[in-house]
């Protein structure tokens, strides 16, 4: 096993599963992370193989375990611009994700912006009965 771990190469396989060992990270678009996150919680990617053959699949993880999986791919696609192969070439030109955002920790990967996010929770957000009724605040102890 590697100086990184097991963790990392359980990453890998991951990103495997779902991007394929043919993807071509050159045409990644915005909505490619973010749908190997919605799949990341969800669960029942195939990470490979067990001893026996059979496919492992991927069990539903919270949020914070796929952002750093996200985070993961962002840091490996970064790398590769970085690294000379021969004669100067870098394995990778340049990095389809550079400037996409990452979601933010405790975010719920929403694919639209934040603002978006708080508008649907200001509907969902009712206030309490004092306040609908018109009575000030109230304060803590009987009046």
């Amino acid at each position: 096993m590697s100086e990184l771990g097991a963790g990392w190469e359980a990453r890998v396989s991951i990103f495997f599963g779902f991007f394929g060992e043919e993807c071509d990270v050159r045409g990644l678009s915005e909505q490619d992370p973010l749908a190997f996150v919605q799949k990341r919680l969800a669960g029942a990617i195939v990470a490979g193989k067990d001893k026996r053959g059979k496919e492992k699949l991927t069990t539903a993880v919270r949020a914070r375990s796929a952002q750093a999986d996200v985070e993961v791919f962002h840091s490996m696609l970064h790398w590769a611009t970085t690294f000379r192969v021969r004669a100067g070439v870098r394995l990778l030109e340049r990095n389809s994700l550079e400037g996409v955002k990452l979601p933010n920790r405790g975010s719920n990967f929403s694919s639209r912006s934040d603002s978006v996010g708080v508008t649907r929770l200001k509907q969902k957000w009712r206030p309490p009965d004092w306040y609908r009724r018109g009575t000030p605040y109230p304060l803590s102890g009987p009046g």
